[in-house]
């Protein structure tokens, strides 16, 4: 077998500092030649000649060269940041006891004043309460985080109690007329559903009382039958229709339970479905297919 010659990286450097041009052999410059034709190319280097370095220097500015690094991390906040970030971008079903204790050790591991722990928390809030997916899982690392850190139930309870009033500034944006617009709105709206779910798993994990959500459900359920002739209000009576799917279809255990309201959500969501969308320019028939999706998952005849 024959053996491969090799050469070492002494070898390339040296030779890059010889003394002397190069010049392509014949046989290469024919080919070269047979390529320009074919290319047609005015501008084609016919011969082409690489030339000797001019020292050393060069060569060694290249391999001294460091890349810039645009930041440092390295205060205390900006590194428990850091890594509760990437906890909270991996953490899933199957890891989460590993996950969660890394977490709490990483925020007892470092001397953050009060109100970088607050921006860490309403951060940790933040992501746990835009990812439907891993809603419940998040809701689980929530629940463990409001017995240990002040600041994080202080968050949601705020976050929960403004919540009704989203329902005062929905926006809506034709495609057509503003597409960046339209997306950053779906976008908002996206999270808001994304909130929702949170809200209820926290219900779920008794964090938030089932009375809390219950009557969060019927104040949206009043406010669609306010907005009800009121053809303006129609976009948001269908936005209001998706939340309460969620809240109701959700969390639907817990609403079946609650003997006191039960009842009462279920009427009021019967009755839309039997508006007539012609004489009540407020409901569309969008938001009456959603509402008879509930009565389906919820097995109301």
């Amino acid at each position: 077998m024959e053996s491969v010659k090799k050469y070492s990286f002494d070898f390339f450097t040296n030779l890059s500092f010889i003394d002397h041009d190069y010049q392509l052999p014949i046989s290469t410059l024919e080919i070269i030649k047979e390529l320009e034709k074919k290319v047609g190319s005015p501008n084609y280097v016919k011969t082409p000649i690489f030339k000797k370095r001019e020292n050393n220097d060069e060569w060694s500015t290249i391999r001294s060269f460091k890349t810039t690094k645009i930041s440092d991390i390295n205060t205390d906040y900006d590194k428990l940041f850091s890594a509760v970030k990437d906890i909270l971008n991996k953490i899933t079903c199957d890891n989460y006891n590993t996950m969660k204790d890394k977490l709490l050790l990483e925020m007892r591991s470092y001397n953050i004043n009060e109100e970088n722990m607050s921006k860490i928390c309403k951060s940790i809030f933040s992501i746990a309460t835009n990812n439907k997916f891993y809603s419940k899982v998040y809701a689980q690392l929530y629940k463990v985080l409001i017995e240990t850190y002040e600041d994080f139930k202080n968050i949601y309870s705020t976050s929960f109690e403004e919540f009704i009033k989203i329902f005062d500034n929905i926006e809506f944006i034709n495609s057509e007329d503003d597409y960046d617009e339209y997306c950053r709105v779906n976008k908002l709206n996206e999270m808001r559903k994304a909130l929702t779910i949170f809200f209820v798993n926290l219900m779920k994990l008794d964090v938030i009382s089932e009375n809390k959500i219950i009557h969060l459900i019927i104040k949206l359920q009043n406010l669609v039958n306010n907005y009800q002739e009121m053809q303006e209000k129609r976009n948001v009576n269908v936005y209001i229709a998706d939340i309460l799917y969620l809240f109701i279809v959700e969390g639907k255990e817990n609403i079946k339970n609650n003997k006191n309201f039960y009842d009462v959500i279920k009427y009021n969501i019967k009755q839309i479905v039997e508006i007539d969308t012609k004489v009540n320019k407020g409901i569309t028939n969008k938001m009456i297919f959603k509402y008879m999706d509930i009565l389906d998952k919820m097995n109301w005849k």
